[in-house]
């Protein structure tokens, strides 16, 4: 048995085996050394008086009863023929040398890797977190694949190194070391130290296909993929909040050719890009930004002349022409005749209000998720897709001011809007925190003989799914997230 200091066996004398506190054995000759302050193994604290130390009777007992078959040279001799303590045998024809000198010639060399790999650690320690992380797995990870490219404007070399784990500290800094020199040498054109994180975020970008998902990437990524040609290829984007960098130029890049949009915490820049997205088709909106909320907008065309094209303000001002004329023969008609043609302008009115805002959107979205945005764009929106809006999932009340809304639906006629989609085929009103009125006994009365519930839809969740938009009974268009069975929020 030997002391883990100075790899000298144990003996009765002067190598006397000395237990610490802690419970490690050492040899008395080493112990006495003033320089050894704590224990190498476990750094506790040692008595000033190596007298103290008590002896390990267990250990002294075990050499003084070993004995060994064969004769073997003092175990201060090291053979480098056969790699292990020299015995007697090696004496004659082999390479000794002392056992101290073979231990250090063997570990100056990793100690000065090892000082090497200290002074870039010092370095790291400097970075950021997240790029300190990244540093020390590629100086210290047990195998690594490295990939290098180099190009100017003659050619492109690149080309792949596997690096299996080292058997020393530092060695894998030495390897890549020498890689980088090749490369030099190849070359012939020096340049800044590789940026890691950037090349592992050009990698995902260049990875990104037609579906992406924000909350799966880091801000450096979305930072890079919003400056990226990548952004013609996307026509699904999902997970992006308003809050993210870049989204404003994001959402611009995606437009022209985007066809479905998750997008929370919207604020009034981003809901205009949104709405000059002519393909989209699928669109989740939920949440909004404080200023949409102070001063809220609808899709009123009434609110919008300054978006008007020259079509648009053609019509108008053939109405207005028309409006002229009708004043100078109003005079000469009769009352029933005013009154026909006052019905007909206000249909032609409302029909060109359809024209402008159909025309202005350019829309057709076909599935809407939409809920904690204001209530008069909400409506007019929902009302904008009426030609194509297949299926709805809107965050809405039962009952109560509209001035809470959505947490409650308002009067009478607050909901009406979802009874003119024309080719809708599923609503579902979504009621997380909100006020749900499920019962229709306290709130309505059901006539008896034809079933139809004589409440406004939007005061109790039964009359949603109990009748149709007509007052008959066995339209389930309408179902409640709360009361109609199976109705699960699907992932977008």
């Amino acid at each position: 048995m030997e002391c883990s200091i100075c790899f000298e066996r144990f003996d009765s004398t002067e190598r006397l085996p000395k237990v610490l506190g802690c419970g490690h054995t050492f040899c008395f000759k080493c112990l006495e050394k003033p320089s050894l302050k704590q224990c190498p193994l476990d750094q506790t604290e040692l008595p000033d008086d190596p007298q103290k130390f008590l002896t390990n009777y267990f250990v002294a007992d075990m050499i003084r009863r070993e004995a060994s078959p064969k004769t073997v040279a003092p175990r201060r001799f090291w053979c480098r023929d056969c790699g292990n303590m020299a015995v007697d045998s090696c004496m004659d024809g082999h390479t000794v040398t002392a056992a101290s000198a073979a231990l250090r010639s063997a570990l100056l060399p990793a100690a000065k890797r090892v000082a090497l790999q200290a002074e870039v650690l010092k370095d790291i320690q400097k970075l950021p977190e997240g790029r300190a992380v990244r540093a020390m797995q590629v100086l210290l990870g047990p195998a690594a694949s490295c990939t290098l490219a180099f190009q100017d404007k003659h050619r492109k070399w690149q080309t792949d190194l596997e690096l299996a784990a080292a058997s020393e500290a530092g060695a894998q800094v030495d390897l890549r070391r020498y890689y980088l020199y090749a490369l030099l040498s190849n070359t012939g054109v020096d340049s800044d130290t590789p940026q890691f994180d950037q090349l592992a975020v050009d990698e995902v970008v260049d990875a990104l296909g037609e579906d992406v998902d924000l909350a799966r990437m880091t801000n450096a990524q979305i930072e890079t993929l919003a400056a990226s040609s990548k952004l013609k290829e996307v026509r699904r984007l999902k997970g992006v909040r308003g809050s993210m960098p870049c989204c404003l130029q994001l959402l611009q890049g995606v437009a022209p050719h985007l066809e479905e949009l998750q997008l929370h915490y919207v604020d009034r820049l981003q809901l205009q890009v949104v709405l000059t997205m002519p393909r989209l088709v699928r669109l989740e909106l939920w949440n909004c930004s404080e200023d949409l909320w102070r001063y809220p907008f609808s899709l009123a065309p009434e609110e919008e002349q300054e978006a008007m094209t020259d079509k648009q303000k053609q019509q108008r001002d053939v109405q207005q022409q028309l409006q002229q004329l009708k004043s100078q023969l109003e005079k000469q008609w009769s009352s029933a005749q005013v009154s026909q043609v006052q019905a007909l302008e206000q249909t032609l009115q409302k029909e060109l209000q359809q024209q402008e805002l159909a025309e202005r959107l350019q829309q057709r979205v076909q599935w809407l998720r939409i809920g904690h945005l204001p209530y008069g764009f909400t409506m007019s929106y929902i009302y904008s897709q009426r030609s194509t809006l297949e299926e709805l999932w809107l965050l809405a009340g039962t009952g109560g001011p509209i001035d809470n809304w959505p947490y409650t639906s308002g009067p009478k006629g607050g909901l009406d809007v979802l009874h003119k989609l024309r080719v809708i085929k599923r609503v579902v009103f979504l009621r997380q925190g909100v006020v749900h009125k499920k019962s229709c006994d306290e709130y309505c009365k059901v006539n008896q003989t034809n079933n139809v519930c004589s409440s406004p839809p939007e005061q109790c969740c039964h009359s949603w799914s109990y009748v149709n938009n007509k007052g008959v009974k066995g339209d389930n268009k309408y179902q409640c997230e709360y009361c109609t069975p199976g109705v699960l929020v699907p992932p977008f």
